[in-house]
């Protein structure tokens, strides 16, 4: 450590004085990088302890921001169970065919209204096959989790087909529990 920083064993105290603290600042001798030359930097201690402290206190919050985020944020990406020919999907690119795809697309964008305006709970979208209820379920929960992540609000969303959960039902045995 004290070769870290032996600049500052050899530091002077200089006659200029800092506005803000009234204390004298420090004069080192700093390598210029890239020569064999030396420069004088003068600081005030008391303003670099805080610059040193902020830095401290923005990387913290940097951490805890991206901890909140692994919690809430990333949650739709990390452990939906989304596939591979749905991770692109979005309103924007959902094609409407039918005068039921108009309605669906509407109802949804009208849900993804209510989440961010507080409602809370699930959506549960029926239909005909290949209509698209899996193309906008995830344009939903997308459009949701961007939206709150841009209010600096990030939530917990999942994307999980009926199919997932009835797969997992069966799977620890929950499906036998209600049928008795």
């Amino acid at each position: 450590m004290k070769e870290q920083f032996k600049e500052f064993n050899n530091r002077k105290i200089s006659d200029k004085v800092c506005d803000i603290h009234q204390v004298n600042y420090w004069e080192i001798s700093v390598p210029v990088l890239g020569s064999s030359e030396r420069k004088v930097q003068a600081f005030c201690p008391e303003c670099v302890k805080g610059e040193i402290k902020q830095k401290e206190k923005d990387l913290l919050q940097q951490f805890e921001d991206r901890q909140a985020y692994f919690k809430t944020y990333d949650v739709l990406m990390r452990d939906s169970t989304i596939p591979n020919e749905l991770k692109g999907a979005t309103f924007e690119n959902f094609f409407v065919k039918t005068t039921e795809e108009r309605q669906m697309l509407e109802f949804v964008k009208g849900q993804a209204q209510k989440y961010l305006s507080g409602m809370t709970g699930n959506t549960l979208i029926s239909g005909s096959t290949g209509i698209g209820k899996s193309h906008l379920s995830l344009a939903l929960a997308k459009e949701i989790n961007e939206s709150f992540r841009e209010k600096n609000e990030p939530k917990s969303v999942l994307f999980v087909s009926l199919t997932e959960i009835i797969k997992q039902i069966k799977k620890d045995g929950l499906m036998e529990e209600m049928q008795t």
